[in-house]
């Protein structure tokens, strides 16, 4: 009766993990709640494997597995009332945890990954709405050997967004849609380099 937001993602392995989150700040609570389930026979059972406290009351969850041959971690990004978008990080072996805020004034986002075999070479990517003149699309992305830490090459996409999606595909193609913020239109945008910010295309009206 407490879940209020849920996430999924799969390493490489088969082992599953499940992210979800509970408002309790809004509640008289001192700390909303961030529980991590993870399976390792299939999704047969699963056990839980974190629990954390968020001083703010928490708007969103992705989860993203970083794993391969090196350090395997588990990436939490999230976005609080305090439109601060942060990325959580577990190393998956030894549960050592460290946290880094990736932008601040942002109202939504969307993140994926690459999937080179080695994890030092992995990159985060993502599209976020942040707050300027109005909830404006950025796009952003780490460098290698992060492990999904360092933002950087922050760039607009030139429109205001009210939802925001993004995937990864394959050698580099990396791929956005949103609704327009006022008009309501769908959108949608790609990048063949990786996020590179002068490597859109124009954003495409869907309908």
């Amino acid at each position: 009766d407490y879940i209020d937001a849920v996430d999924m993602d799969v390493t490489a392995e088969g082992d599953i993990y499940i992210g979800v989150y509970e408002n309790i700040i809004e509640f008289g609570g001192t700390f909303d709640s961030i529980f991590l389930y993870r399976s390792v026979d299939a999704g047969i059972t699963f056990q839980e494997w974190k629990k954390v406290g968020v001083t703010a009351p928490m708007r969103k969850m992705q989860i993203i597995s970083m794993d391969g041959d090196g350090d395997d971690y588990l990436l939490a990004y999230l976005v609080t009332e305090s439109e601060n978008f942060q990325v959580w990080r577990w190393n998956m072996a030894s549960g050592a945890f460290d946290a880094q805020v990736v932008a601040s004034n942002v109202t939504d986002f969307s993140v994926d990954r690459n999937y080179p075999l080695t994890t030092a070479t992995q990159r985060c990517f993502a599209t976020y709405e942040k707050t300027t003149g109005c909830t404006e699309v950025f796009s952003a992305r780490t460098n290698t050997g992060t492990y999904g830490f360092d933002w950087a090459d922050e760039v607009s996409l030139g429109l205001c967004g009210q939802q925001v999606e993004f995937t990864y595909g394959i050698n580099g193609g990396c791929y956005t849609t949103f609704t327009g913020a006022s008009s309501g239109n769908l959108y949608a945008s790609a990048n063949s380099n990786y996020n590179d910010p002068a490597s859109w295309s124009a954003n495409e009206t869907i309908i």
